[in-house]
Formats: structure tokens, C-alpha cells, sequence
């Protein structure tokens, strides 16, 4: 919880650019959303929310290829509403940059 807590904070902050801090970060937050905890799968859940929005933003500065191997891994897991958002943000980066992601296509 209290990592959520200090990158939903890190995200508020104007001057400070997380999304290009997010391939690090993003494997660890699909991780946190399956907590036992409810308000600890909320937060990140809105945490990952608001990195999307802001994606949707600046996609011209989003490393997604550097991103779409966590996401594909999380698209798999045992627990629904991650693979879900995994989902989500994949369909999100193909259509930001999906030609330059074909690479990572099946077959």
C-alpha cells in the first residue's frame, strides 16, 4: 500500500515524468493488483488507470515495446481482472503504435 501510495504521489507531481519510468515500474503494479487486499487492488488499479490516461497523452514518448512483454506475461495470469487490464493496455499500445509492435504477434 504504500508503494501505491508514493508513485500515486510521484504522478501528481508536474515537474516529474513516471511514464518514462513505467517499464520499471509496470511489471511490479500487475503484481500488486492481485493483493488479497481490496483497497490495495483499487488503488493500483487507479494508478495504472491514470498511467494509461496519461499514455493516451504522450504516446510519442511511451517506450511500448519495452512494456508489452510485462503486459503479454499479466494477460496470462490466474487472476481475471489482471488479465483483463492487461488486456486493456494491450489493445491500448496497438492502437498508439501497433505497427511497430508486430513483432510480438503470434505465428
Amino acid at each position: 500500500q504504500y508503494l501505491v501510495s508514493w508513485i500515486q504521489l510521484l504522478s501528481s507531481v508536474p515537474d516529474i515524468e513516471l511514464v518514462s519510468h513505467l517499464p520499471m515500474l509496470l511489471d511490479g503494479l500487475f503484481v500488486i493488483l492481485g493483493d488479497q487486499k481490496d483497497e490495495i487492488r483499487a488503488m493500483t488499479q487507479q494508478v495504472l488507470n491514470d498511467f494509461l490516461m496519461e499514455i493516451n497523452r504522450k504516446n510519442s514518448t511511451t517506450n511500448f515495446k519495452a512494456m508489452i512483454s510485462v503486459l503479454l506475461g499479466h494477460s496470462q495470469s490466474s487472476n481475471p481482472s489482471t488479465q483483463l487490464i492487461a488486456l486493456i493496455w494491450i489493445l491500448r499500445f496497438l492502437e498508439l503504435d501497433g505497427a511497430n509492435l508486430t513483432s510480438y504477434s503470434a505465428g
